[in-house]
């Protein structure tokens, strides 16, 4: 605070003699709380995602490192997976960690239980390009892939990751972030480029079901509208279901509709 005399100003006029305040701006204090490991220098970490207790750092070659953040100022680390690359990024869903592994690729790591994280599967990359990050939204993986531009990932199975789609940037496609229907890719030579998720996956058609919580659904295709034969079988939920189909590449036509039992 800082003060000064003046004038007031009172029920019968101006006084002299009172003190004016005048509140002064101050700078937040920023306080490291903790850290880990408490000793330097420590693994090479150089990305971090965090979910519930835990922060999943992505420490090149040490691997995918889980630390117990439930008290900040002592995180501890619980557990960890040496993966076959080098690990620049990571992001969380649920049980898994989606880690961009280098040359290595995408790498699905099941965290459910922290102190002994299992790799559950992969995706090479066909591309060729280095897997420098990773985000993660609904059914897919989005890995910015250096001079293979942004890969997009089905992890619907994460023990069987699959490729359905891509777009090649024109420089080396070093971060990727999802918002809604589109991805921002950074381009080491390009910048910021903005890419239309709907029209990405250029190999399969897929629609969404929509219905009641828990319901179950039979999806049945049809070459000409008359014959219908069963397909898969869908338990909805909050979300729509996204439904996938490959083989139309295959076939002049499909048509698609979900039956309730």
């Amino acid at each position: 605070m800082g003060g000064g005399r003046g004038w007031c100003q009172t029920a019968f006029g101006l006084a002299a003699g009172c003190v004016l305040a005048q509140a002064l701006a101050l700078e937040p204090e920023v306080v490291r709380t903790g850290k880990w490991p408490p000793y330097a220098p420590g693994p090479r970490a150089v990305a971090v995602a965090v979910q519930g207790d835990y922060a999943y750092v992505a420490a090149k070659e040490g691997g995918l490192v889980l630390i117990d953040i439930g008290k900040p100022a002592n995180p501890q680390r619980v557990g960890g997976y040496d993966t076959s690359g080098t690990a620049e990024a990571v992001a969380v869903a649920a049980d898994y960690a989606y880690v961009a592994d280098f040359f290595t690729g995408l790498q699905v790591i099941e965290v459910r239980d922290p102190a002994h994280p299992q790799r559950l599967g992969g995706c090479a990359n066909d591309s060729g390009g280095p897997a420098w990050d990773v985000a993660v939204a609904g059914n897919y993986a989005y890995v910015a892939d250096g001079w293979g531009g942004l890969q997009v990932i089905d992890v619907r199975d994460p023990a069987h990751p699959q490729r359905v789609g891509g777009f090649r940037t024109t420089g080396p496609a070093n971060g990727v972030a999802v918002a809604g229907n589109y991805a921002y890719v950074a381009s080491a030579d390009t910048g910021l480029v903005v890419v239309d998720l709907l029209n990405l996956a250029g190999d399969r058609f897929h629609f969404l079901v929509r219905g009641q919580p828990g319901q179950k659904v039979r999806v049945q295709r049809s070459l000409n509208l008359t014959d219908w034969q069963d397909w898969q079988e869908v338990t909805l939920g909050d979300s729509p279901a996204d439904v996938s189909d490959t083989d139309f590449l295959s076939a002049p036509r499909w048509f698609c509709r979900a039956v309730a039992p």
